[in-house]
Formats: C-alpha cells, sequence, structure tokens
C-alpha cells in the first residue's frame, strides 16, 4: 500500500476531519482513506457531473428533447357552506352547538364530566350581614 503526507493542511481542515472519524467510530486515517477513495470512484464514473439538482434533471431529459407536464388548474374551495371538517366553522360554533349537532347526526350524545375537585360551597353570611 502507498503513503500519502499531506503537508500545509490547515488546523480547521484537520479539527473538522478528526470530529468526522469520531462521528463515524473510525481513526482520523481510516476517515480520510474513505473521504479519498470516495471521491476517486466519483471522478472514475463516465459521465457523471457535479452540480445543482437542476443541471443534474436538464442533462437526463435534454437527451429526450425536454418533456411537457399538464398542469392541472387550480381552484379553491367554496366557502358559500361550511363543512363540518370545516376548523373555521367548527371554532365559531358555542359547545351546545356542537352537542346538538352531534346529537342530530348520532342520535344521542353522551358526556363523562368527572366531578369536580373542590366542593363548591355558598359564601359564609356573617352575623353582621344577616338582617
Amino acid at each position: 500500500m502507498a503513503s500519502l503526507t499531506i503537508r500545509n493542511l490547515e488546523n480547521d481542515t484537520r479539527q473538522i476531519l478528526r470530529l468526522r472519524a469520531a462521528r463515524h467510530g473510525n481513526s482520523l486515517a481510516e476517515e480520510v482513506r474513505m473521504i479519498l477513495r470516495r471521491v476517486a470512484s466519483e471522478e472514475e464514473r463516465p459521465g457523471r457531473k457535479h452540480g445543482n439538482l437542476y443541471d443534474a434533471i436538464r442533462e437526463l431529459v435534454e437527451p429526450h428533447g425536454g418533456f411537457d407536464l399538464e398542469i392541472p388548474e387550480r381552484s379553491l374551495p367554496s366557502r358559500d357552506a361550511p363543512t363540518e371538517h370545516d376548523p373555521a366553522a367548527v371554532r365559531s360554533e358555542s359547545f351546545m352547538d356542537s352537542v346538538n349537532r352531534l346529537k342530530a347526526k348520532y342520535g344521542t350524545v353522551e358526556l363523562d364530566i368527572p366531578p369536580r375537585s373542590r366542593a363548591v360551597t355558598e359564601p359564609a353570611i356573617s352575623g353582621s350581614d344577616a338582617g
């Protein structure tokens, strides 16, 4: 196997590579070898060009003369009659309206309301206030 010495490598670059190696569970030397292998194999592939997504798509499509896509018309939903799934309609109705709407739809509504944690009592009337 060959050896390679890299001189004048910036400290920041070495630190980034060291942290990357630690994240991947590799030694610094092994991480650099893996990076070099990957870059070298990408360069070996014929027709492989580096660039952005637009350039990559264009490279694939241009040999075929391009593609025409039919874009459907957009339409906004009607706001005339709110549906039961319309959040704005649900927010605007009162609690009892909601209960009555559910009762009409399902025939009955049962509410399981837990008792209050503290008893509600009448305020005490002091002797001076009592007639």
